[in-house]
């Protein structure tokens, strides 16, 4: 699981990046 190097925050998005711009949308 890629989420093991960041923080669970997007739950809705597993996979999302590590950039905070995708994580802000």
């Amino acid at each position: 699981m890629a989420d093991a190097n960041s923080p669970p925050k997007p739950l809705s998005k597993p996979r999302t990046p590590r950039r905070s711009k995708s994580d802000g949308e």
